[in-house]
């Protein structure tokens, strides 16, 4: 009986064997899936650095460009100012000059109209004086 135990253990020792080989070799397979895959992980990670470096460059030169754009858009608003402040000072100088070429009309036609009366008032006052009414 003794010996039939130590064939059995003698064969669970080889099974045991036989086990711890096939999970060195999974193990080894392990290791190389691993340092497979940190290879691609860094991979993945060099080509994520520069695509985000790339990406920060195309950022920075295209933001670049819209504020080279709206400096542009800021100088054309500053210069239609100042021209909409040149017609404003035009437009007010042209009302000044119109009000007084108005404010001239109605003191000649007050005149005038005042020598009108006048000279009809005269006219009757001779006719009637001619006419001996007075």
């Amino acid at each position: 009986m003794l010996e039939e135990q130590v064939a059995r253990i003698e064969s669970d020792v080889e099974h045991l064997k036989g086990d711890v080989a096939d999970l060195r070799a999974d193990q080894r397979e392990m290791r190389q899936d691993l340092k497979g895959l940190r290879e691609e992980f860094h991979g993945f990670r060099v080509d994520v650095t520069r695509e985000l470096g790339e990406l920060r460059t195309e950022m920075r030169t295209e933001f670049q460009a819209v504020r080279t754009e709206f400096q542009a858009v800021r100088t054309e608003i500053q210069g239609v100012r100042t021209e909409v402040q040149a017609v404003r000072g035009e437009f007010r100088t042209d009302l000044q000059s119109l009000r007084t070429a108005i404010e001239e009309s109605k003191r000649w036609m007050m005149v005038t109209g005042a020598g009108m009366i006048c000279t009809g008032i005269t006219a009757l006052a001779a006719l009637g004086r001619a006419m001996k009414w007075f």
